[in-house]
């Protein structure tokens, strides 16, 4: 392990994994700066006595960082590398991610998923069988513990972290190697931070690079920008829906099958609680990543049959005057709103809306007939409009009014589905704040 008692670290951005990288910096010995462009910081009581009472060193200054003595640069995932607070030092300090500072504090077992959707689901799924079978797991990661924070409260224990992994924190990684890396999809995502969906898909596959042979990857083959892209020296176990291959884990008619100790195991579909196609494909990548850390069959076979998915992920909220309502405020890009729309077959009011991430609208159109009304929010709701003619429209603007529209034009048996298929920071600080205010709003008006 690296000793840190001579370094100097700056950290850019004051959020959860920025802090908290601090935090596990300043554990083992560094000198550390946390460093943010939002000046409004200074005036965060919470925050500012927070980051005393830790005697963490900080700036808020919308100034580039100044271009001292440092030994390296942790950047936030927020931060993008081109942003002009590293003009100074750019090419100069070395810049590494959260995630790869955090995986250099610990020598136990890493599983790391990543994809444009069902990250978040597999990572808690993997965590709860691994649970089940005895260990101490840890789900973090993007899912909104971070990775740094997780093992800084963890590393007097023998932990399995399983990580959630975003493209924004494959940007800067030279020596992050997860002993198993999960990759489940790679569809147009995030198109608004990277030049091309060329360059987004390659950073994806980054969480690839620095596996060695005795090191696992789990591919979802079926996905031609997986399939035809990939390069590792880790061992390669493919997922496929369609087909069983060499597969660890497939599906024979209506049941989830999978080998264990030599022995095949066979779960129907009717009893997983998980909803929807998509899930099928989350299932076998999560049994596939974990059956060679467990001790039996049974864990995986008894959490499918009690696991119903994460919060905010085609939530079920409970009926509002006849109108079963959804939160899936995770839904931040089109193909987890398609995933969501394939879930219901018809009769949907839909909310979307909130920051454009530069997504194709046009793709919900396939899904005309299963939507009686789309409900737009937020700041791309005229360009939404514009893109989905052959779909009922109306521009709402608040979650409030969207909800309040929907039922004003419901029919007993609908549904009430919030996929907003863009970023929320119009309008919420996140997903997570949009998906608790909808649920609030839900309660409020039974």
């Amino acid at each position: 392990m690296i000793n840190f008692t001579t370094k100097n670290v700056v950290i850019l951005g004051a959020g959860r994994s920025g802090t908290a990288a601090a935090e596990l910096l300043l554990a083992n010995g560094a000198t550390i700066l946390l460093y943010d462009n939002n000046e409004k910081l200074n005036k965060n009581k919470k925050l500012i006595a927070e980051l005393r009472d830790k005697k963490i060193n900080y700036e808020f200054n919308t100034e580039a960082v100044k271009d001292s003595a440092w030994d390296f640069c942790v950047l936030s995932p927020g931060i993008s590398d081109k942003s002009p607070l590293l003009k100074n030092i750019r090419g100069i300090v070395p810049i590494i991610s959260e995630i790869e500072l955090a995986s250099l504090f610990t020598n136990t077992p890493i599983i790391a998923i990543t994809g444009s959707n069902g990250k978040s689901t597999v990572t808690t799924l993997i965590e709860k069988i691994l649970i089940h079978d005895g260990f101490h797991a840890i789900a973090c990661g993007n899912i909104g513990y971070s990775f740094s924070r997780a093992v800084l409260e963890n590393s007097d224990k023998d932990t399995i972290y399983v990580v959630e992994v975003s493209s924004f924190q494959l940007e800067h990684i030279s020596k992050f190697s997860p002993d198993t890396s999960v990759i489940l999809n790679i569809t147009p995502d995030h198109l608004d931070r990277y030049p091309s969906f060329a360059d987004y898909r390659d950073t994806k596959l980054n969480i690839l690079s620095k596996q060695i042979a005795d090191h696992r990857a789990v591919l979802n083959v079926d996905d031609k920008n997986i399939r035809n892209y990939y390069n590792t020296r880790a061992s390669i176990v493919p997922v496929s829906v369609y087909k069983k291959s060499t597969q660890e884990c497939w599906i024979d008619n209506e049941e989830l099958k999978f080998t264990f100790n030599a022995k095949e195991y066979a779960l129907p579909f009717s009893k997983i609680l998980l909803p929807g196609p998509h899930n099928q494909s989350n299932i076998m990548h999560a049994v596939s990543a974990v059956l060679p850390y467990l001790k039996s069959a049974e864990s995986v076979i008894a959490t499918l049959k009690t696991f119903s998915g994460i919060e905010h992920r085609i939530e079920y909220c409970g009926k509002l005057k006849d109108i079963s309502c959804y939160n899936d405020s995770k839904a931040t890009n089109l193909d987890s709103v398609q995933a969501a729309l394939k879930s219901f077959p018809e009769n949907i009011h839909l909310i979307m809306g909130g920051r454009d991430k530069k997504g194709e609208f046009q793709l919900i159109e396939t899904y005309a007939d299963h939507i009686k009304t789309a409900y737009l929010i937020g700041e791309a709701a005229d360009s939404i409009q514009s893109q989905i003619p052959k779909i009922e429209t109306q521009i709402c603007n608040t979650m409030e009014n969207a909800i309040d529209s929907a039922l004003n034009n419901f029919v007993k048996g609908d549904i009430l589905l919030l996929s907003p298929g863009c970023a929320s920071f119009d309008q919420y600080a996140n997903f997570e704040e949009r998906g608790r205010h909808f649920k609030q709003l839900i309660k409020a008006k039974k």
